[in-house]
Order: C-alpha cells, then sequence, then structure tokens
C-alpha cells in the first residue's frame, strides 16, 4: 500500500474497507477524494440543491443570450429608423 497507484486502485474498487482505509491513512488526498465524493454523493438535499443550481445557471445563460439577441435587433430596428429620418 505504499505505492499511489496501489492506494487509489482500493480507494475505486471499494471493497476491502480495511484496504482504503489503509489506502487513505498514507494518502491525504485520497482520504480528502472520500470526503468530497461522500458529500456530492451523500444526501438527497444535497443532490436536490445541485440539481437546481445546475438548472438555475443554464436558464440564466439562457435569458443572457435571449436578451443579448432581443438587444441587438432592438437597436438595429432603432437605427434603421433614425437613419430613415435622418435620410
Amino acid at each position: 500500500m505504499n505505492e499511489k497507484i496501489n492506494q487509489w486502485l482500493a480507494f475505486i474498487d471499494d471493497e476491502d474497507k480495511e484496504m482504503v482505509s489503509m489506502a487513505e491513512e498514507k494518502n491525504k488526498t485520497l482520504k480528502k477524494a472520500r470526503e468530497e465524493m461522500e458529500y456530492l454523493t451523500g444526501a438527497e438535499e444535497v443532490k436536490r440543491l445541485a440539481e437546481l443550481r445546475e438548472k438555475w445557471d443554464m436558464e440564466y445563460e439562457l435569458s443572457i443570450k435571449y436578451a443579448r439577441k432581443q438587444g441587438t435587433e432592438d437597436g438595429l430596428r432603432l437605427g434603421k429608423r433614425e437613419r430613415i429620418r435622418a435620410g
């Protein structure tokens, strides 16, 4: 369990809890990965909040794109009218 590759393989395999525990003791990055994985795959509420955040992000991006498109179209129409008035 001294080689990092063996530590990560034990972590990925996740069958022998004793081996995983030993690997986590020797590799702090592995321990942090376990904590993050448990956090992300833990409570249903956490999963739901992550899904809601992802949905909000996508809707925000779409609304910004739509607003830019509308602004550009409005600006072009206004510019045409001004050019007609001036010309």
